[in-house]
């Protein structure tokens, strides 16, 4: 309609009116919003995978010493050192492959920043697999063992994890947020979500900081 009145008042028939609109950009709220969120899913997804995948590790462990299955073996002339040679090769193996399953998918969710987490991956099975096989001599009972590991580990990866990038990214409570992150890292289940939030947030709670210290 405008085209026409222009052309009318113009005495221009070939007169041609054409607008282009471009967005903003994403504000900081936003961004803000969407990357922790992120965030604190990706470490909630892998929460739940390695509580699944270590409680079945606990599970063969407390079976084969509640049956008499690991005893049976030393006697027969199976050294501990074998014994749990054996099981780290083995879970280790088994470990990779969640891995290559997982990795794909935190790809896409990280939007291709896997900076630091391939790297975990393959190192963190040498730290967690023999914590969790210590945990299994605090346990007596499979089902114990079992529901205990899950939710230790999902609580780590997912809640801990939360509520660590929460104060790291509150101005007033960055201080707090960093202290608890360098004390829970030395929990290994814990460390793969400091460094699965480092690789989606690292960038916006260096942005962030430095905007409060100028405002």
């Amino acid at each position: 309609m405008y085209e026409s009145i222009l052309r009318t008042a113009t005495n221009n028939g070939n007169f041609s009116l054409k607008f282009t609109t471009t967005p903003f950009p994403p504000t900081f709220d936003f961004w803000f919003e969407n990357t922790s969120f992120q965030a604190v899913f990706v470490s909630m997804f892998m929460g739940a995978c390695l509580g699944v995948f270590l409680t079945s590790i606990v599970s063969n462990i407390i079976s084969e010493r509640i049956d008499g299955l690991k005893h049976l073996q030393e006697i027969s002339g199976l050294s501990k050192f074998e014994y749990w040679v054996g099981n780290f090769l083995v879970d280790y193996f088994k470990f990779m492959l969640l891995v290559l399953g997982m990795l794909p998918f935190l790809y896409i969710l990280e939007e291709g920043q896997l900076r630091s987490s391939c790297f975990i991956f393959i190192a963190m099975p040498f730290a967690l697999i023999p914590f969790t096989y210590v945990s299994t001599f605090v346990f007596k009972t499979d089902s114990t063992a079992q529901t205990s590991t899950i939710f230790f580990h999902f609580f780590n990866l997912g809640i801990l994890g939360a509520i660590c990038g929460y104060l790291r990214l509150t101005p007033g409570n960055e201080v707090m947020g960093d202290m608890m992150m360098n004390i829970l890292k030395l929990n290994p289940s814990f460390l793969v979500s400091s460094t699965i939030t480092c690789d989606t947030s690292c960038e916006l709670i260096a942005f962030e900081r430095t905007h409060s210290r100028l405002s």
